[in-house]
């Protein structure tokens, strides 16, 4: 699903865009940091080229049940957030990844789980999330928590998180955040 805003913002010194995703937007280093979450992100091949990638992306742009968005700071491509399920009543999906080791740990996570559940919201309505994350991934089991979201199921595969926008946490360091038009983007 294509969104027809975009959020731009600050977040501490930096400027911070939020996006669709769009298929040249792909680099490198954009499928390295997918093939290096394999054992995260389950529905990635661990061979996945540029061109399949994009391909992805075009094909979710037409959808009404999936997007995926993309976190700019300083007009660097940092981390993607996929969301599948938007038409779910029980919650959309979340999937986060930031892509290189030296962005982790600066809450870009967190701003960018704020970032998707704040369009979501604004842009089509939606109101209840959801995280799957795998028992031995307890980053982000830590972050999502930081975000608002609360556990409700567990099993060998993996924990479940879920929260309403209600509850979902702006943080301090989130300022000025405005939608801008995507037809205004160049």
């Amino acid at each position: 699903m294509k969104l027809r805003n975009a959020l731009s913002l600050k977040y501490g010194s930096s400027s911070a865009f939020f996006r669709n995703l769009c298929p040249n937007d792909v680099t490198e280093e954009y499928i390295y940091a997918l093939r290096q979450s394999g054992q995260y992100i389950t529905n990635t091949s661990a061979n996945i080229s540029r061109a399949e990638q994009q391909l992805y992306i075009e094909n979710i742009l037409t959808s009404q049940h999936s997007t995926i968005f993309g976190l700019f700071i300083d007009g660097t491509l940092v981390g993607s957030v996929g969301c599948q399920h938007l038409l779910n009543p029980d919650g959309v999906t979340l999937g986060l990844l930031i892509f290189q080791e030296t962005n982790r740990k600066k809450g870009y996570g967190k701003l960018a789980i704020w970032c998707s559940c704040h369009m979501l919201h604004n842009s089509a309505g939606i109101s209840s999330f959801r995280a799957g994350i795998h028992p031995s991934n307890s980053a982000s089991l830590r972050l999502f928590f930081r975000c608002g979201f609360y556990e409700t199921k567990r099993d060998d595969s993996q924990i479940l998180v879920e929260t309403t926008y209600p509850q979902v946490v702006q943080f301090a360091k989130v300022r000025s955040p405005c939608f801008i038009p995507v037809d205004s983007l160049t």
